[in-house]
């Protein structure tokens, strides 16, 4: 698999905010990681994408986010929830585009097959 710098300082700063409990940049930050995998038509980085952010969704869900009353962290959960829940469907979506995309492109690209010579088959009476 090839690196992308930009892609791998994404991944840094996702794992780095999500860490310091920034969830919300954390998202954003994979979100933008995907965007530079669809950008690279990049499977594999779109796979690493979609493996953390069901990591952290799952890693989200039994915690308690910080907000003055219940009904806010009641909806930042929820939000955040959507937001992972649409970067995994969106990946999962885009790395079967990249898949037939490539599979495409190199049958296009493959050597057509050689074709058989013909040969002069006589339907009827043979003539002498």
């Amino acid at each position: 698999m090839t690196t992308d710098p930009s892609f791998e300082q994404l991944l840094q700063v996702n794992q780095e905010t999500f860490a310091q409990g920034d969830y919300e940049t954390a998202c954003h930050t994979l979100m933008a990681a995907m965007d530079r995998a669809r950008y690279l038509n990049a499977h594999q980085h779109l796979k690493t994408v979609e493996q953390l952010a069901d990591e952290q969704m799952a890693a989200l869900h039994p915690m308690e986010l910080p907000g003055r009353f219940s009904a806010e962290r009641r909806v930042r959960k929820q939000s955040l929830h959507s937001l992972y829940s649409s970067i995994i469907q969106q990946c999962a979506s885009w790395e079967q585009l990249v898949l037939h995309w490539r599979e495409h492109h190199s049958h296009a690209d493959a050597p057509a097959p050689k074709e058989e010579p013909t040969r002069n088959f006589r339907v009827g009476p043979e003539e002498g």
